[in-house]
């Protein structure tokens, strides 16, 4: 009966043997290195450039900050019809104002704080480094006395305008505790009379 059974299961696993091969057994096998990318190798740390100061930590993507341009002629969005073509002519040649990478000045976007803050710092770099070499124009010149006589003029009309405004402060104050409120509480007497006709008598 035992020597039934092996044969029984030897003819079993001949049979299996010759069966045909399953289509996942043609599939060439792979090696674990066959499945891992090509990866290149990871730069040594003194070659990972850092930024080295503040403002390029704090720099964002170049497609987002200012560019230089050295003539309005490069920026594909300002024309000479342009009602302030030349106060931007001005602003880039004297003093590098930037426009965007794209070549764009975008004239009519509204400004951020950090455009503003780039702008201004790049303005004021020019200045002294025309200070420090001496190539201080009279154009330059006459720019800043004009910056002073707006800066003179503007503080008497803030002076002017804190004067006036100063004294509503108090009268707002009282018409604000003046003021109805939809939450008041209101009392009052009504008097309620009954008439007969027209010889009643009132008491």
């Amino acid at each position: 009966m035992r020597k039934a059974f092996w044969l029984t299961g030897g003819l079993c696993g001949v049979a299996a043997l010759c069966q045909g091969v399953p289509a996942w057994a043609e599939t060439a096998a792979t090696t674990p290195e066959q499945d891992i990318p090509d990866l290149s190798p990871i730069a040594p740390p003194e070659s990972i450039s850092c930024p080295t100061s503040l403002d390029a930590a704090c720099a964002g993507p170049e497609e987002d900050g200012m560019a230089q341009v050295r003539s309005v002629s490069e920026l594909s969005d300002i024309q000479p019809s342009d009602w302030a073509y030349q106060a931007v002519r001005s602003l880039i040649e004297r003093y590098g104002v930037a426009g965007y990478p794209d070549g764009t000045f975008r004239g009519n976007q509204p400004l951020t704080r950090y455009e503003f803050a780039a702008a201004v710092a790049q303005l004021l770099a020019t200045v002294e480094q025309l200070a420090a070499t001496g190539g201080i124009t009279t154009s330059l010149r006459e720019d800043l006395d004009t910056l002073r006589r707006l800066q003179t003029t503007y503080d008497t009309i803030a002076n002017s305008l804190r004067d006036r405004l100063n004294p509503l402060d108090g009268v707002i104050t009282q018409l604000e505790a003046k003021q109805f409120s939809a939450t008041s509480k209101l009392s009052g007497q009504t008097v309620l009379a009954v008439t007969d006709g027209t010889n009643a008598s009132s008491t």
